[in-house]
């Protein structure tokens, strides 16, 4: 499973829910998630970073950045985008180097 922590992470694609009561506990953002997961189905196809994202984008799927603002979250939340849907390879490099969609423990991080 994909686990983010529960605060908010303006450059993630997986939005969390803002409950400052318990800032430790890790949530999954079902509709994000998917994405992600896909993101790495398509690499183990053998797809390179420029094809995934231009499969993105022609299937209309909203980039992180839109996404985020969309949930009315991120560094974007109040900002117009010309083509919403628009993915580019180094976002999806992006995402395929974050330690935290693998899986893997990251201690002394907050």
């Amino acid at each position: 499973m994909l686990w983010h922590r529960e605060y908010t992470r303006e450059s993630s694609h997986l939005r969390v829910s803002e409950r400052p009561e318990n800032k430790q506990r890790w949530i999954i953002d079902e509709e994000a998630t998917a994405v992600v997961r896909r993101i790495f189905r398509m690499v183990n196809d053998g797809k390179g970073v420029y094809q995934i994202a231009d499969i993105l984008s022609e299937e209309k799927v909203l980039c992180p950045s839109a996404y985020l603002a969309a949930k009315g979250v991120g560094n974007r939340r109040n900002s117009k985008f010309e083509d919403p849907y628009r993915w580019w390879g180094t976002t999806v490099s992006y995402i395929l180097a974050r330690v935290e969609y693998m899986g893997h423990t990251v201690n002394f991080k907050t």
